[in-house]
């Protein structure tokens, strides 16, 4: 199996630090709650056991609904997975040991193995109707590859609506380009037409498909 894209931080001083540093500069945190739902997470302040107070914007969520939070320090990317706790007023993003670091220099693609489903609805291609399900067979949160067993080729360039369709009846819909065909019966596809909510939930879902691969069983 090939190396995670991200690592452990394991040094509870480390996290610390950053934690304090996320507080002090009002970094944003993007939050994926357990209901799909892609929401921020506005920091406020910080607590004597380093969890993080801030207030919920974008959506509505449960108290001690569990959530991935993503954000950045000092150009390097990071992702917990906690809990968040309703209090009067405010929630707090519970400091967790499910601390991880991305590594840069891993590429941020993940190739999906069979037993994933994870597929690519495609609604029109050229804005003619089609209503057609293909696998994705690789994905990132920019770009991902399917597989077309379809009579006709897809052209560079080629626009494609439709909806990426995951897990148990998660949908995001999105628009692609054809990039390239790198063999027969795959195409490379990039994201197109994207809103801050749709990049947000592109990079929620690299992280969810790449902890299934990397660290969930089969």
């Amino acid at each position: 199996m090939p190396k995670a894209p991200f690592e452990r931080v394991y040094s509870l001083i480390e996290r610390k630090k950053l934690l304090q540093k996320v507080a002090k500069e009002n970094v944003k945190i993007v939050l994926k709650t357990g209901s799909n739902q892609v929401v921020e997470f506005r920091t406020m302040g910080i607590q004597d056991d380093f969890s993080l107070e801030g207030v919920v914007v974008g959506g509505a969520v449960k108290d001690y609904e569990k959530v991935t939070a993503l954000f950045y320090v000092n150009g390097e990317r990071y992702f917990i997975t906690t809990r968040l706790r309703k209090k009067e007023g405010y929630f707090v993003l519970v400091n967790d040991t499910q601390f991880y670091r991305f590594n840069r220099r891993a590429a941020f693609r993940v190739e999906i193995p069979e037993r994933l489903d994870v597929s690519f609805f495609i609604s029109t291609i050229r804005n003619i109707e089609v209503n057609r399900r293909v696998p994705v067979v690789e994905f990132s949160s920019g770009g991902a590859r399917i597989r077309w067993n379809g009579d006709k080729k897809l052209s560079k360039g080629t626009l494609i609506r439709g909806s990426l369709q995951w897990s148990k009846g998660k949908v995001l819909p999105v628009e692609a380009h054809v990039v390239h065909s790198p063999e027969v019966g795959i195409y490379g596809l990039r994201f197109v037409s994207l809103t801050t909510v749709t990049i947000n939930r592109l990079k929620m879902l690299s992280i969810e498909i790449q902890q299934t691969v990397h660290f969930l069983k089969p």
